[in-house]
């Protein structure tokens, strides 16, 4: 009877304190969305022009919590202007495709910024701070990187079942062997963010400018269990590599995508005639682009309402973790 009791409790406890957690991430999002400017579109691409008041300087973006109120309709390809790594393809038209377009956007006074970094080193400290964060935090990295070790052991177990000498691969001191271990954070700390660099296992540097890091999302497979040479570490392979990932006949209906993270210097939402610097403001940006072929009818992730509640919970908790991280390094 005593032992009953005793389960009985225990379940309780376990029941209420897994209902406290979930009302606080409910809490934490709907906080969150009050406080973080948030956009997402999906559908085809127009040329034409179609009215963005989220991507004009001096405005202040539309809020939409895209998990309750986003909408299917054409996103203009001007959306797209500041982003290299979209294939041309796909902005030219030649290839149809379905995309889903997600930004998020924190502004704060320049004056706030560490002053002794130069923007590409807040760039750095800013990203490193929240990919170290999302692998070791993160449920969604947990499952990525489960995923890597997966696929990385059928690869190793499909090449020793093989007769030949396999590839030679250059491998630099803080290179690692496989993307599963791209989440370490010792390994992330040291990452400068170069183009051709992988981290967290699914994202390659394919653009990095002192303002912007453009990286590729390739999802877990065959295709991404070995890391890319050092000889082969251009933009173009990269692409090659995120496009054979994406071409497996057994490969997800995600056929391309990026996480692109930038740092850029915007007018104050106010009117300020005087120059003053403490009216300067800088934004960060968080910007996550998915698409598919327009015949896929498999949805993929950011259209699935769970998938994106839990991708804005992560994109926003990061965007303002990491900017309240980057004003902390301020000297006194």
């Amino acid at each position: 009877m005593a032992g009953r009791s005793t389960t009985a409790t225990f379940l309780a406890i376990v029941s209420s304190t897994s209902a406290i957690g979930i009302a606080y991430l409910f809490y934490r999002h709907a906080d969150l969305a009050r406080r973080v400017q948030h956009d997402m579109r999906k559908g085809s691409l127009s040329k034409e022009s179609v009215p963005d008041s989220a991507s004009d300087e001096g405005q202040k973006p539309s809020i939409t919590s895209s998990a309750s109120s986003s909408s299917t309709t054409t996103i203009a390809t001007s959306t797209f202007d500041n982003i290299e790594s979209i294939p041309k393809s796909i902005l030219s038209g030649d290839e149809q495709v379905f995309i889903v377009y997600d930004a998020a956007r924190k502004t704060v006074p320049t004056a706030r910024l560490p002053d002794h970094l130069t923007r590409d080193e807040l760039l750095n400290a800013y990203v490193r701070r929240n990919m170290v964060t999302f692998a070791t935090w993160y449920p969604q990295a947990w499952a990525l990187k489960a995923l890597c070790k997966k696929y990385a052991a059928a690869s190793e177990a499909e090449t020793s079942g093989t007769s030949g000498t396999p590839p030679r691969t250059t491998r630099s001191e803080l290179r690692p062997k496989a993307p599963h271990e791209t989440f370490a954070s010792a390994y992330i700390r040291n990452l400068n963010f170069q183009v051709g660099d992988i981290v967290c296992g699914v994202h390659r540097v394919l653009v990095r400018t002192s303002a912007k890091i453009e990286f590729s999302t390739e999802m877990p497979g065959p295709a991404t269990t070995t890391m890319i040479s050092e000889e082969t570490q251009g933009a173009q392979d990269a692409r090659a590599v995120s496009a054979s990932s994406s071409s497996s006949p057994s490969a997800n209906p995600v056929k391309g995508g990026r996480l692109v993270i930038s740092i850029k210097d915007t007018n104050s939402i106010f009117d300020h005639d005087d120059g003053d610097a403490d009216h300067k403001m800088t934004t960060f940006t968080t910007e996550s682009i998915m698409w598919k072929d327009t015949e896929e009818t498999r949805p993929i992730p950011l259209e699935v309402g769970p998938m994106i509640w839990l991708h804005e919970l992560a994109s926003w908790s990061l965007l303002e973790g990491g900017v309240n991280y980057v004003v902390g390094l301020k000297k006194k």
